[in-house]
């Protein structure tokens, strides 16, 4: 008697590198929105900066 996952063996291998690749991927994207999200947190902060030396200016 043939056991239920022996046809999946074969796909069980098969999808172990491209889920590896995936996860690599993956954490190259994660990298990449976090030094995007930390640049845009230092012109949020330069910004705001500008924005009160220009109140301060005004008055």
């Amino acid at each position: 008697m043939r056991s239920w996952l022996t046809p999946h063996a074969g796909l069980l291998t098969q999808l172990a590198v491209p889920r590896k690749v995936l996860g690599n991927f993956l954490r190259l994207v994660q990298a990449e929105v976090r030094e995007q999200v930390i640049s845009c947190e230092r012109c949020a902060i330069d910004s705001g900066r500008a924005l009160t030396t220009l109140a301060r200016s005004q008055f």
